[in-house]
């Protein structure tokens, strides 16, 4: 008998080390994961609606008072010198992007009562009935989950335009305002693969260049000449619902 850890004769050298090496166990992969199954689309045809209330504030114009040796207030006119709150009306269409991002077209009509208040000129004497205001704006939306639940953040700049209606067939029109600019923030809400909801709170800035007293028989400015244009503003309250039509995953 050879003795123990020698090479038997006939036997390669080193063989008699061979049952000393550890046993090597096949090893398993992990599974190649799922890819995610996303409910909203990547790219779709984003169009709907937002119902609302509007709330003005702010100035529209206004005339320096000045002191000994400057300006110690402003006498403005406010916006709610011709306007007071009331419903709105918006339609949106554009298109989903990336399926986080969206651009768009939108038409608000913000449909006002008529202000409680004096008129913004004492020489017109005219009792106000009701009072309108429509923006046409270009907007860009961001939504963190638009699968489920997530926040949502709005921006829109565009053009806005204001007709206040008095007695007698009187018009009181605010215009060249370019670039009113309006932030939203709320939730968007995914119901279905096609649809989501979407209530948010948003915030507007602008500025009326112009302002016309307009009757069938004369046009009068009704901006006094003393006076510069100054900031106005709105707040709204709104719940959109909009459709993803022809979507890509």
């Amino acid at each position: 008998m050879a003795p123990v850890g020698s090479t038997a004769p006939g036997q390669p050298p080193g063989d008699a080390t061979r049952d000393l090496e550890p046993m090597r166990l096949p090893v398993e992969e992990p599974p190649v994961p799922a890819p995610p199954r996303h409910v909203a689309p990547r790219t779709a045809l984003w169009i709907g609606m937002r119902v609302g209330y509007f709330v003005p504030f702010g100035d529209l114009w206004g005339r320096c008072v000045e002191g000994q040796t400057t300006c110690d207030h402003v006498d403005g006119t406010s916006f709610g010198s011709v306007a007071s709150t009331g419903p709105l009306l918006e339609f949106d269409v554009g298109a989903r992007l990336g399926r986080n991002y969206i651009v768009y077209l939108g038409w608000e009509r913000a449909q006002l009562g008529g202000a409680s208040g004096p008129s913004p000129d004492e020489s017109i004497g005219y009792n106000q009935r009701r009072s309108e205001s429509d923006f046409l704006a270009v907007g860009f939306r961001l939504a963190a989950d638009p699968d489920d639940l997530g926040l949502v953040l709005d921006l829109a700049v565009g053009a806005r335009r204001f007709r206040a209606y008095y007695e007698d067939n009187v018009e009181l029109q605010l215009t060249e305002a370019p670039l009113e600019s309006r932030l939203g923030i709320g939730l968007d809400i995914r119901t279905s693969r096609v649809f989501s909801l979407s209530p948010m709170l948003t915030l507007g800035i602008g500025s009326f260049g112009k302002a016309d007293w307009v009757n069938r028989d004369y046009v009068q400015s009704a901006i006094p000449s003393t006076s510069d244009r100054l900031t106005h503003g709105w707040v709204s309250l709104q719940l959109g619902g909009h459709f993803d039509l022809f979507g890509k995953q």
